[in-house]
């Protein structure tokens, strides 16, 4: 729980300094919510994409859901296959958080972009990287 809760403090600081309300959801890598946020002013919805972003890139052994969307995007049928899967979505913003190469668990986020989603998801991640350096 520890690494869920340093996830959701450094995405969080992170989408403060943006100027970016956000909902940020932590699962393990069975896709159990483990920690999840919803800052001031980021929108109700926010709750249920950032938990399913997170879902999604366990399920799919994606290491982030924008190489999701950049596959469909070049590969179109595979939309139809992945709107049969539950809690499975191709938006921008679920990142794998790893520990010693192997997918632990996965971040999602919901704020005002995609891209904003994309930074605070890496900044998020970043905090387990820079703790298995030291």
């Amino acid at each position: 729980m520890s690494a869920a809760r340093a996830v959701i403090d450094a995405a969080v600081r992170n989408a403060e300094e943006l100027r970016a309300p956000a909902t940020v959801a932590v699962v393990d890598a069975v896709g159990t919510l483990k920690a999840m946020v919803r800052m001031d002013g980021a929108p109700l919805v926010g709750v249920d994409l950032a938990r399913r972003k997170a879902v999604t890139c366990v399920i799919m052994g994606d290491r982030d859901t924008a190489t999701l969307v950049d596959t469909i995007v070049k590969r179109p049928q595979m939309l139809a296959a992945i709107t049969t899967l539950p809690d499975v979505v191709a938006l921008p913003g679920g990142l794998g958080l790893l520990e010693d190469e192997l997918l632990i668990g996965a971040v999602g986020v919901s704020s005002p972009t995609g891209d904003l989603d994309i930074r605070i998801a890496n900044a998020a991640a970043a905090v387990l990287a820079h703790g298995s350096e030291s």
